[in-house]
């Protein structure tokens, strides 16, 4: 495993989570998981934003391990992201290797560094 990998956040973690199902996960619910329903508790003005800048850092990493992450539509709403159907295993088995995440305090996490 990439030690890059293992140095993830544990919103990019999340976020592999969520696209280790191997289905279409949109911008939205990737702000959900990292956010929950209601954004009343200082979360970010423009999450989505956040999301992207997120994905676009673990692009290249994950590439240096032979996964790809596919952008599925290219308007704001349709917008949406998978992995590579060939890799979807390889990605269960690196998150296995990095270990398991605790939704609640990676939320936490995510939630004190946006509003530093």
């Amino acid at each position: 495993m990439s030690s890059a990998v293992a140095r993830f956040s544990p919103q990019q973690r999340l976020i592999l989570r969520e696209l280790s199902r191997g289905h279409l996960v949109t911008t939205a619910q990737l702000v959900q998981v990292l956010y929950g329903v209601a954004r009343y508790d200082g979360g970010p003005s423009d999450p989505e934003h956040i999301v992207h800048q997120l994905l676009a850092r673990m692009r290249p990493v994950l590439r240096g391990v032979g996964i790809a992450i596919l952008t599925i539509g290219r308007t704001k709403g349709a917008r949406g992201y998978r992995i590579d159907p060939d890799h979807v295993g390889d990605l269960a088995q690196l998150l296995d290797e990095i270990g398991r995440i605790d939704l609640n305090q990676a939320r936490a996490h995510f939630i004190a560094q946006s509003l530093r």
